[in-house]
């Protein structure tokens, strides 16, 4: 029982001391320096999760001591790395709001929208159709929902190949359709 107490011992003590040591590797990779509530956050971090785990470490199994260890030592590792190749460099920043001010339109100016797009209508035929309603439809269909394909009055008839969000032409001999519109009666409620 003596080795275990040992090991048990060593492994919490090299467990804070990690914690403690990539909490001021953080503090020292700071772009900003926190003010207020989130400095005493950090300050609470950096001296109160060392603490905690120097005294609640002696009430945990050998195994949970053995996971924060390696746990804590391979994030300082990392914290450590991260410092010496891979340093945070402040850019330079304009001031705050100059950015926005360059990018507002002029008082009184209406502002140029780009994102809009227009949708032009597709060309007439010298009889008044436009111009690829009858001639794409493989099947002789009119935009009018005469034909094979069923289709409503005023609605082009679906192709074999339905466009991005539109529902597949179900056709053939195994297909049936709802009827027009009315639901199965539900039974009303008894007063």
């Amino acid at each position: 029982m003596t080795a275990t107490r040992v090991v048990i011992i060593v492994l919490v003590v090299i467990s804070a001391a990690a914690t403690f040591y990539t909490q001021i590797l953080v503090r020292q990779s700071q772009v900003t320096v926190p003010v207020g509530t989130a400095a005493t956050v950090q300050r609470l971090m950096l001296f109160g999760i060392p603490v905690s785990v120097l005294f609640s470490g002696f009430f945990f199994p050998l195994g949970v001591l053995l996971y924060w260890f390696t746990s804590n030592v391979w994030t300082m590792g990392q914290q450590l790395y991260i410092n010496k190749f891979h340093p945070h460099v402040p850019k330079e920043a304009p001031p705050a709001g100059e950015l926005g001010k360059s990018l507002a339109p002029k008082p009184g100016q209406k502002p140029v929208r780009t994102d809009r797009r227009v949708v032009t209508p597709p060309p007439e035929t010298p009889d008044g159709s436009s111009a690829g309603s009858a001639a794409d439809n493989p099947d002789g269909a009119t935009a009018s929902g005469g034909g094979a394909s069923g289709g409503s009055s005023g609605s082009a008839p679906r192709s074999s190949t339905p466009r991005p969000g539109q529902r597949p032409n179900r056709q053939g001999a195994g297909s049936s359709s709802r009827p027009g519109g009315k639901r199965p009666n539900q039974s009303k409620k008894r007063r």
